[in-house]
């Protein structure tokens, strides 16, 4: 019996069923990313409660909560320089029901200080760029510094001898005094301290001279009450609650970029669909004045970028992290 008339009906079929399987699985996948989501989204955290991280990230959810019509649910995952909670992101199911916050420490520091790291800058899904904290360089004004051209020369003048606190490792306050000493050839020690508040207690007793803080909170405070003396901010223009100081452009350093920032990222294999409307949301919530100034009274300026543009900013700051990071031989454990 000649069964080649029989087979060919069957193959046929099962050649439509599997173009019908794959059109529908195809026109499914916008649905679903159009219903998303269906369920609290949980955004990772990887510092304490009440820290800027934290405190932009509460801003921000507050919003997107109301945009998606879900809770926006943030867990804070401390330690390990933030690796811990970044696991955490990429450990959970890549679904779109897990966000991290990112900073200097995981966009462009840590692949240069831990070699091990068990994830890589293409491990994520680069959603939105959040802000930008623009750092201030403070002196102790016992020493008479009013600008900044009076410091770096008082500076040289006393190489070797010139101390300044970081409130830790590879922060973004270490890196840029790093750049500012390497630029201008000062020799000054740096000194590493658990956090901002100590390094700016220090510096307003005179133990150390000079320090990079952010341009609100605990250190505007000191500064307000003339305890330390803004000579220059990190922001590319004037600061508008700092008009009178000027930026590191304006007295002639731009060699280094070191204003500290705040962006939001995914597991890689999210849905592109789901980041995409992610993205979209939380740039209309920078784009909203009150959400301006909220982020503004805590010292961030809010800077929405397309995720292409936030990516390409990403790698080509983490390249000059880690070309300076390799000059200045910065490890975690030591200067």
């Amino acid at each position: 019996m000649d069964t080649t008339q029989k087979k060919a009906p069957s193959q046929a079929r099962r050649s439509c069923l599997l173009a019908f399987g794959a059109l529908a699985a195809a026109s499914a996948l916008p649905a679903r990313a159009q219903d998303y989501p269906t369920r609290p989204i949980r955004w990772i955290v990887p510092y304490a409660p009440g820290a800027t991280t934290d405190n932009i990230a509460r801003i921000i959810a507050e919003y997107l909560s109301e945009a998606v019509e879900q809770p926006i649910i943030v867990d804070n995952r401390t330690g390990g320089a933030s690796t811990i909670g970044i696991r955490g992101l990429l450990n959970a199911p890549s679904d779109g029901y897990t966000l991290a916050l990112a900073d200097d420490a995981t966009l462009y520091n840590n692949w240069h200080l831990f070699p091990e790291l068990p994830y890589s800058q293409d491990s994520f899904a680069y959603v939105a760029m959040l802000g930008r904290s623009p750092l201030v360089l403070f002196v102790d004004p016992s020493n008479g510094l009013k600008t900044f051209d009076e410091f770096i020369q008082w500076a040289k003048a006393n190489t070797g001898k010139v101390n300044y606190a970081t409130p830790g490792i590879a922060t973004p306050h270490h890196l840029g005094m790093a750049a500012l000493d390497e630029h201008f050839q000062l020799d000054m020690q740096s000194i590493h301290y658990k956090g901002s508040a100590a390094a700016i207690t220090d510096t307003i007793a005179g133990r150390v001279q000079v320090l990079l803080a952010g341009s609100s909170g605990f250190a505007m405070q000191h500064a307000n009450e003339g305890r330390i003396a803004p000579l220059a901010v990190s922001s590319p223009e004037r600061l508008a609650w700092m008009p009178t100081v000027p930026s590191l452009k304006e007295v002639g350093f731009d060699s280094f970029d070191m204003t500290a920032d705040l962006g939001v990222i995914m597991h890689k294999d999210t849905p592109t669909e789901i980041t995409q409307r992610l993205g979209r949301e939380i740039n209309a919530i920078l784009e909203r004045p009150e959400v301006r100034e909220r982020l503004q009274n805590i010292g961030v300026l809010s800077t929405p970028l397309s995720q292409a543009d936030f990516e390409a900013h990403v790698r080509t700051r983490s390249a000059a992290a880690g070309d300076l990071i390799r000059r200045a031989k910065i490890q975690l454990g030591n200067s």
